[in-house]
């Protein structure tokens, strides 16, 4: 989930500085594993529950009737999710092996990697204040990429963002529960908000025992990260 990882991202290197040695000694070096599997064949069918296109005449098809594309509502595995995030190229993405599980309460747990580097392209994207920015690139010190594992609940009806974060740590060491809870919630409406400038409208987002379920129109331009899959035999 994009909203609970950027605020991970946000989060990096506030309490641990990216010190190898601490790095070392604390587990940061160590992505938590959730026992989610990432796969080329689970982003297929991801791909494939979020009517995209993965053949060439699929892509046609699109191209001749883009509103046949824009709306969605379906239902995605955690591995599918997860698989597509890892996979997919998605710009300034700053995510690698990203792992996300979802509890049947609605829980998301997500850990992976943060590449630090991608962190300034994104918030500036996102449209983050200054001082925000200055806050983030203040606790981002030293070193390109930080683990990380979340835990916490979230969900969006008519695009109004439902946020709560439980747990941030960086290698096993949690980030203080003030700094998470005012600023991470900000930046989690910042990324609804930019998403909605961006051309979505997301009438659902809901967590359930090992799925999510979308319902939310999208722009054409939405296709552009998964094209490398695309292939010209059938599936």
């Amino acid at each position: 989930m994009l909203i609970l990882g950027i605020g991970a991202l946000f989060a990096a290197g506030y309490f641990l500085g990216n010190v190898p040695i601490i790095s070392d000694l604390l587990g940061t070096n160590e992505q938590r594993d959730l026992g989610v599997e990432l796969s080329v064949e689970s982003s297929y069918s991801g791909l494939d529950a979020l009517n995209h296109p993965v053949t060439v005449e699929d892509l046609r098809e699109i191209v001749a009737n883009p509103q046949s594309f824009t709306s969605v509502h379906t239902t995605l595995t955690e591995e599918e999710v997860s698989s597509l995030l890892a996979i997919g190229h998605i710009p300034n993405f700053p995510f690698r092996t990203i792992q996300l599980d979802f509890g049947a309460d609605g829980t998301v747990r997500s850990s992976g990697v943060l590449d630090t580097q991608a962190l300034q392209a994104l918030i500036d994207d996102v449209g983050i204040s200054n001082e925000t920015i200055d806050k983030i690139m203040g606790y981002v010190k030293t070193g390109r990429y930080v683990n990380y594992y979340v835990k916490g609940k979230c969900g969006i009806i008519n695009n109004q963002l439902s946020l709560e974060i439980d747990k941030l740590e960086f290698g096993r060491v949690p980030l203080p529960g003030d700094f998470v809870e005012n600023e991470l919630t900000v930046v989690g409406y910042d990324v609804t908000s930019y998403l909605n400038t961006q051309g979505f409208n997301i009438r659902k987002l809901a967590i359930s025992d090992g799925q999510i379920e979308l319902d939310l129109d999208r722009p054409l331009s939405s296709i552009k990260p998964w094209l490398h899959f695309v292939r010209e035999e059938g599936r």
